[in-house]
């Protein structure tokens, strides 16, 4: 497998087989998940191209709706839960540049948002290279 590619709300990222293992869970990890606790709850893996999920210590890992304490090897179909977040594997439709596809539902009922990218814009900033002239109030109105 030379690449895994992840689909999440703020759009696609492609991580290859080097990057791996990737941590997923609340902040801090790698694929971040809504709401959930700081810190990695699982850890995807891959051995021999074959995908693996492996929950962090103590963490509750959903495979396919049965609680999993040790890795376990994932398949076309797939779905992992982290409480309300939820993986699909999907097996790639292309192979050759990709052995499996992960779909993320992180739990926030599609409320991410990315920041808007504004555009370079001319602006008023009261100041310039000339020398400034002081403004003094006139008179004041309460």
């Amino acid at each position: 497998m030379s690449e895994l590619i992840v689909r999440e709300s703020l759009g696609e990222r492609r991580i290859s087989a080097a990057e791996l293992p990737l941590a997923i869970g609340g902040p801090g990890s790698a694929i971040v998940l809504a709401g959930r606790p700081e810190g990695a709850e699982g850890y995807l893996g891959i051995h021999e191209d074959q995908l693996f999920i492996q929950p962090a210590s103590g963490a509750e890992v959903l495979h396919n709706g049965v609680r999993v304490h040790r890795s376990t090897w994932l398949r076309d179909g797939d779905v992992v839960n982290f409480g309300a977040a939820r993986i699909r594997v999907r097996r790639a439709a292309d192979t050759s540049a990709a052995a499996y596809e992960i779909a993320v539902e992180d739990g926030s009922d599609g409320n991410i948002t990315a920041p808007p990218i504004l555009p370079e814009q001319p602006h008023l900033s009261g100041e310039s290279d000339a020398e400034s002239e002081r403004i003094d109030a006139i008179q004041f109105r309460a």
